[in-house]
């Protein structure tokens, strides 16, 4: 068998640290390692995740020496940059109005990501999910939604999106900003439809390929106290 010899040249052919594929994976780094340096060997819903991360076939990823054949493969997933606590649970960081520019061009940069504030909400489980919190700017979502709301989502990767509930509200990181909208996803047209709870807004459509990002609704904190009328 030939997994823990591919995993080591898959991750250098793509450039991603073990932090990386194991939070993919769902597991830790130290378990990561010890499945390239063979000894311990992953159960069969680790393995299809890892098949999912390089978009490679379980038959190639366990007996195929890929490094020998001159592999190419396709391009896999993106890879979700994240902070951890001391203890090593995943943050929830928080990404505020002024920011919006930088988190934009520099989401994936780890580096980056450091730089901004983190907390743990302990109604909020993160265990074997990712989250993060943007402050909201427009009112495009009211009544719901007052500008300066803090809206926190759950990370929604593209092998994910058929389990998006049609009208599910999510932020979504785009080229030109980060919108929090009503989404259906039309994958046969390759697009977005996003809608406004606002009704001074219309609706619109936008191409997956300008999407870079797409967090699911989970909780908000607002600044003040929502008018009853408007739910």
């Amino acid at each position: 068998m030939n997994l823990s010899k591919n995993l080591k040249f898959l991750r250098k052919k793509r450039k991603v640290t073990q932090d990386d594929l194991a939070t993919f994976c769902g597991v830790k780094r130290p378990t990561l390692s010890s499945y390239e340096n063979n000894l311990n060997e992953p159960s069969a819903t680790v393995l299809k995740k890892m098949s999912e991360f390089f978009t490679i076939s379980l038959d190639d990823l366990l007996n195929t020496d890929l490094e020998n054949t001159g592999w190419a493969g396709k391009k896999g997933p993106e890879v979700l940059a994240i902070t951890i606590d001391k203890d090593g649970n995943e943050n929830i960081e928080f990404v505020p109005e002024k920011a919006v520019a930088g988190y934009v061009t520099q989401y994936g940069d780890p580096e980056y990501l450091k730089e901004l504030s983190t907390f743990h909400l302990p109604f909020l489980s993160t265990s074997g999910k990712t989250m993060r919190a943007f402050e909201i700017e427009g009112d495009s979502m009211l009544p719901n939604f007052q500008p300066q709301s803090v809206v926190i989502g759950e990370r929604i990767f593209e092998q994910d999106l058929k389990n998006l509930k049609p009208g599910e509200t999510c932020v979504l990181v785009t080229e030109n900003g980060i919108v929090l909208k009503k989404v259906y996803h039309k994958p046969d047209q390759g697009k977005f439809f996003l809608v406004s709870n606002n009704p001074g807004y219309e609706s619109y459509n936008l191409p997956e390929a300008e999407v870079n990002e797409i967090w699911k609704f989970m909780a908000y904190l607002a600044k003040e106290i929502p008018d009853p009328r408007a739910f």
